[in-house]
């Protein structure tokens, strides 16, 4: 068993190892880039340091929403700098167990981890999450 931090994006929820987040910070104000993107909405000051900021709903199909109090930013560390994902909230730190799951009508497995043996979570990984938003955002900064 793992200890996995609960967090969701729109109607997704997923898990994160712990091990892989360095903190989460309320929402703060944010600078806007100069040059919109897809993926980062922008900056925020994090003990002095800028530190970009990505929107995880465009990588997981869900509706752009404002940034709002309740809104949470989960920092971590991705090619050796310090990044904060932007969620709807955070959920639970809980120990589960992970377990792999065949995609029907495909060669693939999903991970998974399951709560009570009734309730299936994605789990995901920062690496994962920083892949997506590459994909989606093309090229990011």
């Amino acid at each position: 068993m793992d200890s996995y931090l609960i967090f969701y994006v729109g109607s997704r929820t997923l898990a994160l190892p712990v091990k892989e987040v360095d903190r989460i910070v309320p929402s703060v104000a944010m600078t806007p880039l100069n040059e919109p993107h897809p993926i980062v909405a922008g900056i925020i000051d994090v003990e002095g340091r800028g530190v970009l900021l990505y929107d995880l709903r465009p990588v997981y199909g869900e509706e752009l929403s404002p940034l709002k109090l309740e809104h949470r930013f989960i920092l971590i560390t991705w090619q050796d700098r310090p990044r904060a994902l932007w969620v709807d909230g955070i959920r639970d730190v809980t120990q589960l167990s992970t377990d792999p799951v065949n995609l029907p009508g495909s060669s693939k497995k999903a991970s998974m981890v399951f709560q009570n043996d009734r309730t299936a979570i994605s789990t995901t990984s920062s690496e994962e999450i920083m892949e997506m938003a590459e994909r989606c955002g093309l090229e990011l900064p």
